[in-house]
């Protein structure tokens, strides 16, 4: 994990399908909240920057339920499938 400032921090989850970062994020969350009471958004993305505009999106939109992942299933089929080992 990098800690990125007093609020916001980074998390490397290469390794898991998309479909599972997307339950992981809203499992991470939900448990945050549980234990802190404090409400939070996460952003899914290959970048950094992009992990910002992410969150930004989760939480500016209701429907999202406070997790955005800019990462597409069929992008994450391509990078396993194209990986020789």
């Amino acid at each position: 994990m990098e800690v990125y400032s007093i609020d916001e921090a980074f998390l490397d989850l290469t390794g898991l399908s998309t479909d599972d970062l997307v339950s992981y994020s809203h499992t991470m969350r939900a448990t945050i909240h549980q234990w802190t009471g404090i409400p939070l958004s996460i952003g899914v993305a290959p970048t950094e920057n992009a992990g910002e505009l992410a969150n930004r999106l989760a939480k500016r939109s209701p429907e999202a339920q406070g997790v955005v992942t800019l990462i597409s299933a069929s992008a994450n089929r391509n990078d396993s499938s194209s990986d020789p080992h």
